[in-house]
């Protein structure tokens, strides 16, 4: 990738993974105030399980044990352990990507990017991000090429996220460019979500500090200010 990109460009445009089909996620969705109650402590014993144990304990059976259900009522709402990870995973998401737009929002984008991409950070930080569950949840996506592939739309909605976000702030990259600029400050950004967890607390307003100067870099380099 280089700094210059003739101005006549052709633009490319971009569009997100498919989401998984519904069939992949669930054989059994709740209609009734039980039903869904038991799929949330389906839900919720995942969550617990993989925070206490790591992804290495995480079995379908431990899971109904923890949620007080059959193993095959389990399966009725999730057909495989990826699609448990996949609800739990996309849950998380979801929150990251409320914070995104919820910095970058019409009043966000009036401020410089150093200043929205601080509040964005700083609205992760105070929900907790990442836990030890976030990072189970990562190790287990890397591990398996199913879940990666359920999961990858998710990226890229980030990233087009990022897209907007660089050309909004002076871009003039092709879209296809813009998007492997994006996935890579997506990688960086989860990176540092990584460090701060593990940082001592004297550690962490320097990495906070070193991931948003590299971020200005990354919003330089494609042309935009910071």
């Amino acid at each position: 990738m280089t700094n210059t990109v003739p101005a006549k460009a052709k633009k490319h445009r971009t569009r997100a993974g498919a989401k998984p089909r519904a069939a992949d996620l669930s054989r059994k969705l709740p209609n009734q105030k039980r039903a869904h109650r038991t799929l949330a402590n389906i839900v919720d014993a995942a969550e617990k399980i993989l925070t206490k144990d790591g992804i290495d304990g995480l079995t379908m059976r431990k899971v109904a044990g923890t949620a007080r259900v059959s193993v095959g009522s389990a399966y009725e709402y999730f057909p495989s352990k990826q699609a448990l990870l996949y609800r739990v995973y996309q849950t998380r998401l979801e929150t990251r990507l409320r914070f995104f737009d919820e910095a970058f929002s019409e009043q966000g984008l009036q401020q410089s990017f150093a200043e929205t991409f601080g509040v964005y950070l700083e609205l992760q930080r105070q929900a907790g991000f990442p836990s030890r569950l976030d990072l189970e949840l990562q190790y287990a996506i890397d591990r398996d090429d199913e879940l990666s592939r359920m999961t990858r739309h998710y990226e890229d909605e980030l990233s087009q996220r990022y897209v907007k976000i660089m050309r909004h702030y002076g871009s003039n990259w092709p879209d296809d460019q813009l998007m492997q600029l994006a996935k890579f400050a997506h990688q960086v950004d989860h990176v540092n979500l990584k460090l701060q967890r593990a940082a001592r607390p004297n550690q962490r307003g320097l990495y906070g500090k070193m991931t948003t100067e590299f971020m200005f870099f990354l919003v330089r380099h494609c042309g935009g200010e910071t």
